[in-house]
């Protein structure tokens, strides 16, 4: 007795197989549970994307002119369809250039709610963009609006909001020595925006009392500083 107490007891074939297929199926069980716990924090990351999205919303679906109906797409509630009208401040609720998309400007429109998101790009090419007052932020611009138009190309009206936001860019190549018409709007330039000109970029007859230049980093302006203007912070211009 003594030297069998040296030995290890083995189980048996049957026990050893039983007790492998019973950590097999714990592993599978763990595992299954893994995979849909990530699937569910997953759908629940992607809902407040499709949420987000209200009826009569527009984006544009390729390059193209604005006022051509190929170039947008418009939400239904469920999906996106192809649009039957372009967008406007009466037509549409937000509108937004997705990235890669140029979209040009060739007759005068009016709008709200615009988003030019990061690599995006809107050219006033002819005809001028005016930004009226609807809800929220006006126009926010995160890629690159290039102007080739006269001096109201970006026309801010009676209580708009236009932001270049941090890597937004406004180019003004334009045939005129100013662009920006601001009627009692507010432009606004947050850390990290930029306006490069090659001539002056504010409209003489826009100086009125009351419209206001906000911007957040250094200031360094040319020969058109706007008159009577409330002045919040600085940034970067390029003139």
């Amino acid at each position: 007795m003594k030297s069998r107490d040296r030995f290890t007891w083995l189980p048996d074939a049957a026990t050893q197989a039983k007790e492998t297929n019973q950590l097999y199926y714990d592993h599978k069980n763990s595992l299954s549970k893994s995979i849909l716990t990530l699937l569910t924090l997953t759908a629940m990351a992607v809902v407040p994307l499709v949420s987000a999205q209200s009826v009569g919303d527009f984006r544009s679906a390729t390059n193209g002119n604005w006022n051509a109906i190929t170039t947008w797409e418009r939400f239904d509630g469920s999906v996106w369809v192809g649009s039957v009208a372009f967008p406007t401040n009466i037509t549409a609720g937000v509108i937004t250039i997705l990235y890669s998309h140029n979209v040009t400007n060739t007759a005068n429109v009016t709008v709200d709610q615009v988003i030019v998101d990061t690599g995006g790009v809107l050219v006033a090419s002819v005809g001028n963009v005016v930004i009226t007052n609807g809800t929220g932020t006006d126009f926010s611009l995160s890629g690159t609006f290039v102007v080739l138009s006269g001096s109201s190309a970006l026309t801010i009206q009676l209580g708009a909001d236009v932001v270049v936001e941090s890597g937004g860019l406004i180019i003004h190549s334009g045939t005129s020595g100013a662009f920006v018409n601001n009627s009692g709007g507010t432009l606004r330039f947050a850390s990290g925006g930029t306006i490069s000109a090659s001539a002056g970029w504010w409209n003489h007859s826009a100086r009125i009392v009351g419209q206001r230049l906000d911007v957040s980093s250094e200031l360094q302006y040319g020969q058109h500083e706007p008159a009577q203007c409330h002045w919040v912070g600085a940034a970067l211009f390029q003139l």
